[in-house]
């Protein structure tokens, strides 16, 4: 789910409880919080606090991590989340790359760029199905945000998010080229 905090009715109700009846069915849980589209002062975990629990993989932003927890420290802000109850937290950190926090410890991956800086919308978004992707054929953590990280490196040489968004294919074979791997 992308955008949960966007809208305030549906905090708390319905979509903790399908979170909740898809972990009870043993379905995989993404959750992109982004941030509330009205005013709402930090911290925005009363939120989020009920539905947490219920979340794999956690895709926040740096700033949304902050607001989210309170927590100035990027790595004090993904431990109060995983203490929250999501299980994993990647903290996607822009020119910085991104940083998954896991149970057993961290893994950091640096930003990608596949040409020149046109436009970061999207990016994110991209960023997060690139990572599913490779989480779903459960490739090693590293491997999934190398390609996310690729997939975001495209997005933002074009404007708007879709223009220069690549397809699978191109995808893959940019990682092959850096990992040396075959997928």
């Amino acid at each position: 789910c992308g955008g949960y905090l966007h809208n305030h009715d549906g905090w708390h109700g319905s979509m903790r409880d399908l979170y909740r009846e898809a972990r009870r069915r043993g379905v995989r849980t993404t959750l992109d919080p982004q941030f509330p589209l009205f005013p709402m002062q930090p911290p925005w975990i009363s939120g989020l606090e009920d539905v947490l629990p219920y979340i794999d993989l956690l895709f926040v932003d740096e700033t949304e991590a902050q607001r989210i927890t309170g927590d100035d420290d990027i790595d004090t802000a993904a431990r109060t989340l995983r203490d929250a109850g999501a299980e994993m937290v990647i903290v996607k950190q822009g020119a910085d790359g991104s940083t998954i926090y896991l149970p057993d410890g961290q893994h950091h991956q640096d930003a990608i760029l596949m040409g020149e800086l046109v436009d970061t919308i999207g990016a994110g978004d991209t960023f997060d199905a690139a990572v599913i992707y490779g989480w779903l054929r459960g490739w090693p953590w590293s491997r999934c945000l190398l390609l996310g990280s690729i997939a975001a490196g495209f997005t933002v040489t074009g404007i708007g998010g879709t223009q220069r968004m690549p397809d699978l294919q191109t995808v893959l074979r940019e990682l092959e080229q850096r990992s040396g791997e075959g997928t």
